[in-house]
C-alpha cells in the first residue's frame, strides 16, 4: 500500500480540494517536461466528477 492512502472518500476530496493542482509529465522528444495543471473536482453524492 503507497505511502499516502486513505480509504476514507472524505479525506481524500478533502484533500483534493485543498490541493487543486496537479503536476503533469511528460517528455518532449529531447527532454523532460512538467507543468502543473489546476483541476476543480466536484462530489455529487457518490460520483465524484472533473
Amino acid at each position: 500500500m503507497p505511502y499516502y492512502s486513505s480509504a476514507n472518500p472524505e479525506e481524500v476530496v478533502a484533500f483534493m480540494q485543498a490541493n487543486p493542482f496537479i503536476t503533469l509529465i511528460g517528455y518532449d522528444g529531447m527532454y523532460p517536461v512538467a507543468t502543473q495543471v489546476p483541476v476543480n473536482i466536484i462530489n455529487e453524492g457518490n460520483a465524484l466528477k472533473r
